[in-house]
């Protein structure tokens, strides 16, 4: 039996590329049953949109009515799926949908490799930076490393220093393919999750209480709660075509995110 499963996807006006993705990628997948569900979080013609997913009945749209970002916008499609469609399925993904999967099969050798994980993600090479972007962590940020972060984001021109030397660092260990073997992780990057139904059962949401960044450690320690963790399959790589003007260094207005998001893990995840 095929196994089954959920992908949920969060536009914010980049319409044409999450249809794209729908039709180029996530419906070319094989041996697998997938139903997908777009949360829309603003579109600039939200009834086209509409129309345009109506034309695949594996699909559904779900308007959020304002920007809730992207685990919220996420959260806020499985809430949508589980109340109008039914329970939830072996599976349920949220990915980016500027990524390009490798093969129609990419779905089924995930879900094959990463039997009894809670969570799973392949792979992820930036086709920007030129770096593997998995493992997000091996191991478990510390506390004071979170409030280092919280000062870097505080002040703007210090948070472009720290990202201009960390692109250096990166572009002199860009690697094309990934290396190692499947194993466990703390965290994997927030590109791509693929969450097995067992994560929810024990408790796991994707409630989370900020609006963008730092998803990866809030699923990160959600499983550490479960004496559990992130299963890297890096024989399997996607390609994630992040947009140059947000890719390298964010805006002030995101960074103003970044630091939310870390007062947020500070506060209410590390309790600190």
């Amino acid at each position: 039996m095929a196994p089954d499963a959920l992908i949920l996807l969060v536009n914010y006006r980049h319409e044409d590329e999450v249809v794209t993705f729908i039709r180029e990628q996530l419906l070319q997948q094989e041996q697998v049953e997938l139903t997908i569900v777009v949360c829309d979080n603003g579109s600039t013609d939200s009834d086209g949109f509409r129309k345009q997913l109506s034309a695949w009945k594996q699909v559904h749209y779900f308007s959020a009515g304002t920007n809730l970002g992207y685990f919220g916008g996420a959260a806020a499609g499985l809430k949508y799926f589980t109340q109008t469609i039914g329970e939830l399925p072996s599976w349920t993904i949220v990915c980016n949908t500027d990524v390009e999967l490798p093969g129609r099969d990419f779905l089924y050798r995930l879900f094959s490799l990463s039997r009894g994980a809670l969570v799973a993600a392949p792979a992820v090479h930036s086709t920007l930076s030129g770096h593997q972007q998995n493992p997000f962590r091996e191991q478990r940020v510390s506390l004071s490393y979170l409030k280092f972060m919280r000062a870097i984001y505080s002040f703007y021109p210090l948070y472009f220093l720290y990202q201009l030397l960390a692109y250096v660092k990166r572009f002199f260990r860009r690697a094309r393919t990934a290396e190692g073997v499947t194993r466990n992780v703390y965290a994997v990057h927030g590109t791509f999750f693929a969450f097995h139904r067992t994560f929810f059962a024990q408790g796991g949401s994707l409630q989370y209480g900020s609006f963008l960044f730092g998803e990866e450690l809030f699923v990160a320690e959600q499983l550490a709660g479960m004496q559990s963790a992130c299963r890297y399959v890096p024989e399997l790589q996607i390609e994630h075509r992040e947009h140059a003007s947000t890719g390298r260094f964010k805006s002030p207005g995101m960074v103003k995110y970044m630091k939310e998001s870390t007062d947020y893990l500070i506060r209410e995840v590390y309790r600190g």
